[in-house]
């Protein structure tokens, strides 16, 4: 990522997370995102949770979730970079069934 768009993904967080504390994440969110890029995301977070899950190999995942299996992978591979405590974090967080 380009110096500039470093600054501008660092101004957005800060704005979504303001938008948390003022609660009105909802509307900052709809503003910035399609209904496209917001489906992208919801099936990013699924990959997340069910990799993290463990419950079914990656090629039934992607197939109960509708994607391809280059999609799920590409969410894999991002899932290996993290740091262990962003692991636990998600782990924490993010409702596994």
């Amino acid at each position: 990522m380009i110096a500039k768009h470093k600054r501008i993904w660092k101004k957005l967080q800060m704005l979504i997370e303001r938008s948390c504390q003022e609660k009105c994440l909802d509307q900052c969110l709809d503003l910035l995102l399609t209904m496209d890029e917001k489906d992208n995301l919801i099936k990013r977070y699924l990959i997340i949770e069910g990799i993290l899950e463990g419950s079914m190999p990656q090629r039934q995942l992607a197939e109960e979730l509708k994607i391809s299996i280059s999609k799920l992978t590409r969410g894999s591979n991002e899932l290996k970079k993290i740091k262990p405590t962003l692991r636990s974090f998600l782990k924490r967080n993010m409702e596994m069934k």
